[in-house]
């Protein structure tokens, strides 16, 4: 098996030689799915991070929170592999975070992880069992543990993997979303 710093490139190369109006098109059917998932209509407080790049667009996500009255947080990176989730009322309130990603400020509200009913989970790329790929810095490994949310994966099915690398603090989502279906894997560990 591939390890996990060459396919961190080999991902990326794989999403940068989409063609926008492509990615535009398949992040606009992640959204659609995602908003039907009953968990998330459900839902009262929500965390979800800031998409930045080439990243499946949250941006549309976290106005339809907002505007539907949902408490919505993002991560706040508060030191080496760990993170908060802080509450926003308007995306203009996000300042220049860690790595120049935007983030709530630190005087924004503490959400505490155990409110959390959704945790929206970036990847570059996910696999049938619920593994993610992330950027290495191990945030939502550390943070999710610690909740009882149900946690979904965004992805696009160029980069849905069979099998990824896996460790023993890894872990897995509930849900994956991607273009083409709705993947639960809270029930089993494997999908379709």
């Amino acid at each position: 098996m591939t390890d996990k710093k060459t396919l961190r490139r080999e991902m990326g190369e794989r999403i940068s030689s989409m063609p926008l109006e492509l990615l535009q098109s398949v992040d606009e059917a992640v959204f659609m799915n995602l908003t039907d998932l009953p968990e998330l209509r459900r839902a009262v407080n929500v965390f979800v991070y800031w998409s930045c790049g080439r990243e499946i667009d949250t941006h549309r996500l976290i106005e339809m929170l907002l505007r539907q009255k949902k408490t919505v947080a993002l991560p706040l990176i508060t030191g080496a592999g760990v993170m908060e989730a802080r509450i926003i009322r308007s995306a203009g309130e996000l300042i220049p975070g860690a790595l120049n990603i935007p983030a709530p400020p630190a005087s924004a509200p503490l959400m505490a992880p155990g409110d959390i009913d959704v945790a929206v989970v970036p990847g570059l790329a996910f696999d049938k069992k619920g593994y993610r790929l992330g950027r290495g810095g191990g945030y939502y490994d550390r943070y999710l543990p610690g909740t009882a949310a149900f946690t979904v994966g965004l992805c696009r099915e160029c980069c849905l993997e069979r099998e990824l690398p896996a460790e023993d603090h890894d872990v897995r989502v509930d849900c994956v979303v991607t273009e083409k279906k709705i993947a639960r894997l809270t029930q089993s560990p494997a999908m379709g």
